[in-house]
């Protein structure tokens, strides 16, 4: 899985970064891509090193970007950096329901929905750093406040899944939060010591931390059960 794309242009392909001068490349294209490109550097500057060594002049070096056009596209760093952070929300929103849809009962499609959730952040730590951000209001009080939660992100999605479960319950807001906080909570000590990957006792865990309030723990175990 990669999302560092290639644009084609009359059979050329080019890389992440355009040629410079005349190329024929449509302006719509080349926005897209610097914008992408802003966004890659936002990303990874934040992953690395925290929102408050987050600076435009860093952000548009590591791009190869000019301010001015940096401005173009964003009103300061941190309309860049929520714009980042959609983006990766997208992306495992995207790998997430993909993963879900495969299985035709909603408890197996939540199970496979994690391992495929893992999966990702293995491969995309700075994307998975940056969508874990807003969980952590003393690291990071602005991206908590406006930032998107990922508690709620994944509340919501699970509770749009379980309507679709005739045995599913409708557990109080207060266990569903519980219940999903505590499992991004695992997630990012995991990713802290570096041991989130394709691990079965991980992802055996999490379902159940994520389904026991919507199913109780038998039928949380037994959608492990292939």
């Amino acid at each position: 899985m990669s999302y560092e794309g290639t644009i084609v242009v009359e059979g050329v392909e080019y890389g992440s970064r355009l040629p410079r001068g005349r190329h024929g490349i449509p302006q719509a294209l080349v926005i897209e891509n610097q914008r992408d490109r802003l966004l890659d550097s936002a990303t990874m500057i934040f992953a690395q090193r925290g929102f408050a060594s987050l600076a435009v002049a860093n952000v548009i070096e590591q791009a190869g970007v000019s301010r001015g056009t940096f401005y173009e596209i964003f009103d300061n760093k941190f309309d860049c950096l929520l714009a980042a952070q959609q983006r990766a929300f997208d992306r495992l929103h995207e790998v997430i329901v993909s993963a879900c849809s495969a299985e035709e009962e909603w408890p197996r499609g939540v199970a496979a929905g994690v391992a495929a959730g893992l999966d990702f952040v293995a491969e995309f730590r700075d994307d998975a750093r940056l969508i874990l951000a807003s969980s952590h209001p003393s690291s990071e009080p602005q991206l908590a406040s406006d930032g998107i939660s990922a508690n709620d992100w994944l509340a919501e999605l699970l509770r749009d899944g379980s309507r679709h479960c005739p045995d599913a319950r409708s557990p109080s807001d207060l266990t569903e939060q519980a219940a999903v906080g505590a499992a991004i909570s695992i997630v990012g000590s995991c990713l802290t010591s570096k041991r989130v990957g394709p691990m079965p006792e991980l992802t055996s865990a999490l379902v159940q931390i994520i389904l026991t309030p919507y199913l109780g723990g038998d039928e949380a175990k037994r959608a492990l059960r292939g």
